[in-house]
């Protein structure tokens, strides 16, 4: 259940600090098993959302 709950929170592109955080992880490089899971985010969906960071 957990691995589920990860894996749909880094696929809805909420930052991988916060879901490690949440999860209580120390860092994020301990959701690397998870990203197998997660698809590559397409090039149109990076520009929608740097854009929305500007």
């Amino acid at each position: 259940m957990r691995a589920t709950w990860l894996v749909a929170l880094l696929r809805d592109h909420v930052p991988a600090d916060l879901v490690a955080r949440a999860a209580g992880m120390k860092t994020t490089a301990a959701l690397a098993p998870y990203m197998a899971w997660v698809p590559a985010i397409s090039r149109d969906a990076a520009v929608r959302m740097l854009r929305g960071w500007a």
